[in-house]
């Protein structure tokens, strides 16, 4: 699907997009919101900022692992 003018907006009850092989989401700026929750899962995850990166809770934050490194 490609679109040069306007936008795209995919919406329904619940939505699936499944890639064999890899899956890129590219933008200017990405942002997913969830309105409950908001979950990344996967064998191995990493996030990083180029310039800053930022974790925050607006109640309690946990950071758990079998060895926490800050700094």
């Amino acid at each position: 699907m490609t679109t040069s003018t306007g936008d795209v907006v995919i919406k329904g009850k619940n939505v699936t997009v499944e890639a064999t092989s890899g899956l890129d989401l590219k933008g200017a700026t990405v942002k997913i919101t969830g309105s409950g929750s908001a979950e990344v899962k996967a064998p191995s995850v990493k996030v990083a900022g180029d310039a800053t990166a930022e974790l925050s809770g607006g109640a309690t934050t946990t950071v758990k692992g079998g060895l926490v490194r800050i700094n």
